[in-house]
């Protein structure tokens, strides 16, 4: 799978956050899947390089240990947090909170968004999960 590049048009990209563990989403005009590439000490990362709607300018990251990508078409684009969050709205005050149902990093996060997918029986374009693994040899 050495530098095997897939392109989706038009879709959204649901990856883990760096910052929490949860899913972001991220609505992009294309978007480019590169395996195969050396980064650090991964020798099997993907590359992953996309502009976003509204936008000109081309963004990336490297995914490696771990990796999670889901891309929708955009048609079937799901809000994360309406799947994931429980938001509850206080009687007095009329303030919602939100509270995540897992800690951060926690792998549950990506099982209940994809189980969330699959209970309203939408199939992804494209899916990695973190059984991909990026330290295998090319």
């Amino acid at each position: 799978m050495a530098n095997e590049t897939a392109t989706f048009n038009d879709c959204v990209l649901y990856t883990k956050s760096s910052l929490m563990g949860n899913i972001v989403r991220t609505d992009v005009k294309t978007v480019q899947v590169t395996f195969g590439r050396q980064y650090a000490q991964y020798r099997n990362a993907i590359e992953i390089s996309f502009v976003k709607k509204r936008a000109r300018a081309k963004h990336g990251f490297m995914m490696t240990y771990k990796p999670f990508l889901v891309i929708l078409k955009a048609e079937q684009a799901v809000d994360p947090d309406s799947m994931l969050v429980v938001k509850s709205v206080s009687e007095d005050s009329g303030v919602t909170l939100s509270s995540s149902r897992y800690p951060s990093f926690d792998e549950r996060w990506q099982s209940d968004f994809m189980n969330g997918l699959a209970q309203k029986q939408i199939v992804p374009l494209f899916q990695i999960d973190s059984g991909f693994d990026t330290r295998e040899s090319i």
